[in-house]
């Protein structure tokens, strides 16, 4: 039985809420791999997968038939933890990283669970870290926002979530504007391209797990 909803093209696969729940590694960007940042980034990745888990289960028994308005809860929930316009601390920055590691892994590992058509699970990736990019690149003025984001690796059916991440994320980020209403576009163009190019291969590429 196939069912369509938005962007999305679900069937139940009927594995168990056990795999869905696991529990994923998170893996600390530069910035973040020791000391209080790594404190830091470990409490931010606890509560993105603690949020994950909490809107999974909050989608009920038919939640493979609901993964666009979970997607959609996932999203608006992120947003509302930013980083504070200004808030040029490495500490802040790497909760902000945990928190969206710790969500983007719980929903790869939370989407095994369904069998579904891809592309509806790169919009929330790219957004999420888009969200991160920009915040990040603004705050810091550009300078060394590679020292907060890592690779996430994305293990299903990538193609599709790639070309769609891909799509979203040059959308998401050259249209965005922090809660202070600075714009984001400036830092995916020259002299912040590459820094941007390698943020979007970092969300949106997929590697081994």
């Amino acid at each position: 039985m196939r069912i369509k909803t938005g962007f999305l093209v679900l069937s139940v696969l009927g594995l168990g809420a056990a795999e869905a729940m696991a529990q994923p590694q998170v893996i600390p960007p530069p910035a973040c791999q020791a000391g209080p940042n790594l404190d830091s980034f470990r409490a931010g990745a606890e509560s993105g997968q603690s949020l994950a888990r909490q809107a999974w289960n909050a989608m009920g028994t038919n939640a493979c038939f609901s993964l666009e308005r979970y997607a959609s809860v996932l999203t608006n929930n992120v947003k509302r933890l930013i980083v504070p316009a200004g808030a040029n601390n490495d500490y802040v920055h790497c909760r902000h990283a945990g928190i969206v590691q710790g969500v983007l892994r719980q929903v790869d590992v939370t989407w095994k669970s369904c069998e579904v058509e891809c592309c509806g699970l790169g919009k929330p990736i790219a957004e999420m870290t888009g969200e991160l990019y920009c915040n990040t690149a603004i705050d810091l003025g550009g300078v060394g926002v590679d020292r907060f984001l890592d690779r996430l690796p994305v293990t299903l059916c990538p193609f599709n979530v790639e070309t769609c991440c891909d799509f979203r994320f040059i959308e998401y980020t050259r249209a965005f504007r922090n809660e202070a209403g600075v714009a984001c576009l400036p830092y995916t163009q020259p002299p912040y391209e590459l820094a941007w190019d390698q943020a979007r291969n970092n969300s949106c590429i997929s590697s081994p797990p």
